[in-house]
């Protein structure tokens, strides 16, 4: 069966697509949509969707238009409900309704008809929430990272989403200045370590959708017990053409493609696995002090999708010797801890600091760890399945080229994390594509 059979052969159904206009009627655009499509990342703070509709001015079978009535413009409250082959639902109404980020508008004429397309873009509430001078950060910020993740979305954002933090084990105090929450959100991935400190930090920041299998809302969690999880569903791509999956499988592939193998610039300059070097400046002692991390050591302990990292020019031994420079002021004594001069004071000349991330343990580690992330990345093509989100992981089988018998590729059969998934709904086709990445490459039972 071909890939477009494929495709086409799941059906969907937006079931509600409603616009609240900013002048005041309420339209359901579902019957006028030609497209949809609804993303998640773990590197994007919204869940953003996409949708092109049609507004049938005058035309010959009478069809009456709501254009000029509705007077779509910008930031109106928008609630979405659709629904997968497997009966499972995305919900965006209510505290998850979304927003009109921007559109277009373009209308065209015939003899016979005259027609309005809306080329539209949605995000969620909060993303023009976070605009707001009065829902930004200006307090003093100290404790945890996990804790200072509640705080900015509960108490100055104020979300009334379900919330999922991984717990963190090295305090850190900021100063909110003014920016904006969801500035702050991002800049603590790099603050939160979940145990073993110098060893598994790295946090990724990152809102999900709300559905049958998902209770959606805003997640800060530990790339390490990401890779704890057990893979949600298992794939295999053996391009027979078959709807149905084989035994001891949850579906097919339809198709896919990599996109990235291993870039040895990118790694090199990243230092993702290489060697590397820190030169803290000590106010203390007036001097840089400077000493090496080893990225080998997340190789022991992280909870990586293959059994090892992939080596790169091995024969030169390159990954021994050390590609980024990385310099710092150590800021162990800046805002500490407390909320009384007298508190302060105690911890002022404490170089760990007590509140202020420790640059040694966490720094590198953190970055390397975010680009161990992208080492190696394939996008594939499935049957449209709203189960699925980002940060979950799913385990693949692709076959060997020469086509053995129940042999798989074990370089790049394995386990997955989804970064990024778009569902795409139109009058023929509904499928999911997913973009995945393993940090670690060799097979790993």
């Amino acid at each position: 069966m071909s890939t477009r059979a494929l495709i086409e052969s799941t059906k969907s159904n937006i079931d509600v697509f409603k616009i609240t206009s900013n002048y005041g009627p309420t339209e359901n655009f579902g019957p006028k949509c030609s497209d949809l499509r609804i993303y998640e990342s773990v590197f994007d703070s919204t869940v953003r969707v996409k949708a092109i509709f049609t507004d049938a001015g005058y035309n010959e079978s009478g069809m009456t238009s709501h254009d000029e009535l509705f007077n779509l413009t910008g930031g109106e409250k928008t609630e979405i409900v659709v629904t997968d082959n497997y009966e499972q639902k995305l919900e965006f109404t209510d505290d998850y309704h979304l927003r009109v980020r921007k559109h277009q508008r373009e209308q065209y004429s015939t003899p016979s008809n005259t027609y309005v397309t809306y080329h539209a873009d949605f995000y969620s509430c909060e993303s023009l929430d976070n605009h707001d001078e009065e829902k930004r950060a200006y307090r003093k910020y100290e404790g945890f990272p996990h804790e200072e993740i509640m705080t900015l979305l509960k108490d100055d954002l104020k979300t009334p989403k379900e919330i999922e933090v991984d717990n963190t084990v090295i305090s850190y105090n900021f100063s909110g200045g003014s920016e904006k929450v969801f500035h702050h959100c991002a800049n603590l991935c790099n603050k939160g370590c979940p145990k073993d400190p110098g060893v598994l930090a790295g946090y990724l920041f990152y809102e999900v959708a709300k559905g049958t299998d998902s209770t959606g809302g805003y997640r800060y969690k530990s790339i390490d017990l990401l890779f704890e999880q057990k893979p949600k569903k298992k794939y295999i791509f053996n391009n027979t053409g078959a709807i149905g999956a084989p035994e001891g499988y949850d579906g097919n592939i339809i198709n896919f493609y990599e996109n990235v193998s291993v870039n040895v610039d990118s790694e090199v300059l990243s230092g993702a696995t290489f060697q590397r070097s820190l030169r803290r400046w000590d106010p203390y002692l007036k001097k840089f002090v400077e000493d090496a991390f080893d990225y080998e050591l997340q190789n022991k302990v992280s909870n990586n999708a293959g059994e090892e990292f992939h080596k790169i020019a091995a024969d030169k031994n390159f990954q021994k010797k050390t590609t980024r420079i990385s310099s710092k002021i150590s800021d162990g004594s800046a805002i500490p801890h407390g909320r009384t001069w007298a508190e302060q004071a105690k911890h002022s000349k404490k170089l760990d600091g007590l509140g202020n991330y420790q640059i040694d343990q966490l720094v590198r580690q953190a970055t390397d760890r975010s680009n161990q992330l992208l080492g190696i990345q394939i996008t594939a093509l499935i049957p449209m399945d709203f189960s699925l989100h980002v940060g979950d992981l799913v385990e693949i089988d692709f076959p060997q080229i020469d086509q053995k018998k129940d042999e798989k590729n074990k370089n790049r059969s394995g386990i997955y994390m989804i970064l990024d998934l778009a569902h795409r709904i139109t009058p023929k086709t509904n499928y999911t594509s997913l973009h995945l990445s393993k940090d670690s490459t060799v097979y790993k039972k």
